[in-house]
Parts: structure tokens; sequence; C-alpha cells
């Protein structure tokens, strides 16, 4: 904007100013003298205000310069700013003039009772805006008088030269620093498991196979044998006989999961000892209990063998 002609504002009439501003600032008209202010401290008159005074105003711990100016913000709104000269302020200590709503769409977005300013400082030499940080943070209200010892600014930031998000512009660290995950994503959550799979997503981390193996891939077979392939107990297992199942077995007759079986004579699917009978041989029990035995019973004696 240097050397250009900017249009100004004194009570709402505009004129032309030929006051040449340094890059990085505006012409405006205050009380008919004219200003150079910086392009991001312009803000509208409002009839409510409040002054907020700050005994020491610094850059990173260095005192601000006569050039150097102090702005109040509602948000991201210009609420007021005040050139930084002390030489013209009463006992060396400036006030920032702070205005609210007042009704006007021009003052549409300023302070209301309540609301708590914030601030920055414009360093003229480097054109550079700091985030401001005031001893105490004091809420708005109208014709309030508000004093503070300091105002100190800084550009805030990752100060970690490690960090992914490093700001080497940064004066004072706000605890912003990120890293870099496994997936190479500056402050992702991603990170590696236990199979060294990096992903952010906890639910597939990795499991233990039959082996033991994290992330192995052997299993059990049929047989319950790890890695085996279902050899090793006949066509299913322990004898079972139902591949799909492995919980049905033949029965004498050779028919899977049939009912069929050996009877007490060995004989499949037979009836066993008949009744009257004491062995599979069709033997009978005599009077004297033996199974097969010769006793009988006489007219004189009883049971004999005789």
């Amino acid at each position: 904007m240097n050397g250009l002609r900017n249009i100004v504002l004194i009570l709402g009439i505009g004129i032309l100013s030929a006051l040449d501003c340094p890059e990085g600032m505006t012409n405006i008209v205050i009380e008919q003298e004219e200003f150079c202010i910086p392009n991001d401290f312009q803000y509208n008159q409002s009839t409510l205000q409040a002054f907020y005074y700050f005994e020491t105003v610094s850059i990173n711990g260095i005192t601000a310069e006569a050039d150097d100016w102090v702005g109040a913000f509602n948000g991201d709104i210009c609420v007021g700013s005040r050139k930084w000269d002390t030489s013209q302020c009463g006992s060396g200590i400036c006030d920032v003039p702070v205005f609210g709503s007042d009704g006007w769409p021009e003052t549409e977005g300023y302070m209301n009772s309540g609301d708590f300013p914030t601030f920055k400082i414009y360093d003229a030499s480097e054109d550079s805006y700091y985030d401001a940080t005031p001893t105490e943070n004091i809420a708005w209200t109208v014709s309030s008088i508000n004093n503070n010892d300091a105002l100190n600014g800084y550009i805030w930031g990752c100060t970690d030269i490690d960090a992914c998000n490093y700001n080497a512009d940064a004066t004072m660290d706000d605890d912003s620093c990120l890293e870099t995950d496994c997936a190479g994503e500056c402050g992702g959550i991603a990170e590696f498991d236990i199979c060294d799979v990096c992903d952010s997503d906890s639910s597939n981390d990795c499991v233990q196979d039959c082996n033991g193996d994290w992330g192995g891939t052997t299993e059990l077979d049929e047989c319950g044998v790890c890695g085996g392939d279902g050899s090793s107990c006949g066509e299913c297992g322990n004898g079972a006989c139902n591949p799909d199942a492995c919980d049905e077995y033949p029965d004498c007759t050779g028919e899977c999961g049939g009912s069929v079986v050996v009877d007490e004579c060995g004989v499949c699917g037979g009836d066993g000892i008949a009744d009257g009978e004491c062995d599979c041989a069709g033997n009978i029990t005599d009077c004297a209990g033996d199974c097969g035995g010769s006793a009988v019973v006489d007219n004189w004696c009883g049971c004999d063998g005789d």
C-alpha cells in the first residue's frame, strides 16, 4: 500500500488521505489526525466501551516499542486497538479501548457483559502479530476500568524440533507437539501390534496359532493334532467314521452310525444266551449249580452226580 492514497472515514464522511503507510498497515483518520494502523487492528467505535490498562507490554520478553500496537479481540473480531507509545500516556501506562455491541450493524459481534477479550501485539518492525497473554483475564463490562500488570506477546506453537509439527517461528511452546505414528501420519494413533502390523484397529490384532506362534496360521486337524493332516486317527478320528461330525462309529456290521452290536456270545446282532441255558453252548445248570454239570436228583439220596 506504500505510495497509495487511502479512503478513510471521519464521522461517516469519506475523504482522501495522502499519508503513506508501511506494508501491513492501513491509513485512518481519528479526530482529524491521521494514523497508520495495522491491517488486523481496524475497528468501529461504539457507544459502549471499557478500558484495559497494562503497566508493561512485551514481545518475547522485550518491551514493546513506540511504533508497536496492542489490539483487543472478541473471537476473531477486533474490538479496539491502540498504538503503544507510552510517552503519550499518563504516567507511561497506556490503555486499550475495548468496545461493546451497541445494537448497530457496525458493532455486531463486539463485546457483551461477561465476555473475556483476548489481545494481540503488532510488531511494526517485523510486520508480525503475536498472541498476547495478560497477567489476569478480566471480564468485560460497560465503562469498566481494568488494570493489569503485564501483557506478554509470543508466537505460540510447537518448539520441539523433533516433533512432526515443529514450528520454527514459535517462541513459546503451547503443548501442541505431535509425533508421527507408524503409518507416517503426524499425530496419528496407529501403532505396531505384537505381530509388527501397523494400524489403528485393535480388533484385528493378531492371535496365537496352535503352535503358540503370534500371527501363525497352523491349525488343529480333525484328529486334534496341531498342523496334522487328519491321517493319524483313521477316516475321521479315533475310529470315527463321519468326517463331518467325527462323533459316529461303525457297528459290527460295518454300518457307520449303525446300532447292531456283538452279543455276549460274540455274535454280531445275536440274541445272546437263550433263556434257560447257562452258556452260549446251550448248556443248562444241573442240580448242583454247575453249568453243564451231570448231577441229577435221584429218588433216595437227593442231588447226586452218580
